[in-house]
């Protein structure tokens, strides 16, 4: 199930023009640019940041001592976009939107696992002299097991 919610968010974001051919989950931190300095801007790179058992699941369980062999996870996942740093009206005008368009293509939509993907928010990641980075974060619940 991660390789296919990984599969959806990068298929996500490559359906924004700015990022079609350059978003992918194997984009950043290579031996060969690892601070993200050779990459044309803007670009986008999905990651798995980790998940954990959705406790809210347990909740019908008190008192159990059987573990099930099924899990309701909670995954999340980052989507650290690279964008150019040049001036305000470019931060304003096609930055900030850009960012905007990411969020807003990824949501509150349908995920392989049935569910739909939680917005949880943004930071600033990077600052370079030429190019900024900002991690979006999403959530999703996933039924992990046999």
């Amino acid at each position: 199930m991660i390789a296919d919610l990984g599969s959806d968010l990068v298929t996500k974001v490559q359906g924004i023009p700015a990022l079609l051919n350059s978003s992918s989950i194997t984009l950043g931190g290579k031996a060969t640019d690892p601070g993200m300095l050779k990459m044309a801007v803007p670009c986008a790179w999905v990651s798995m940041k980790g998940d954990n058992e959705d406790e809210s699941s347990l909740s019908n369980m008190a008192g159990a001592t059987l573990v099930p062999a099924t899990q309701i996870m909670l995954g999340t996942w980052a989507v650290t976009i690279f964008v150019p740093y040049v001036d305000d009206a470019d931060m304003l005008a096609t930055q900030y939107p850009l960012l905007e368009a990411v969020r807003d293509a990824i949501h509150a939509t349908d995920s392989p696992s049935g569910e739909r993907w939680c917005y949880l928010g943004q930071k600033i990641a990077l600052v370079y002299p030429d190019r900024l980075a900002y991690e979006q974060r999403y959530s999703v619940r996933f039924v992990t097991g046999s």
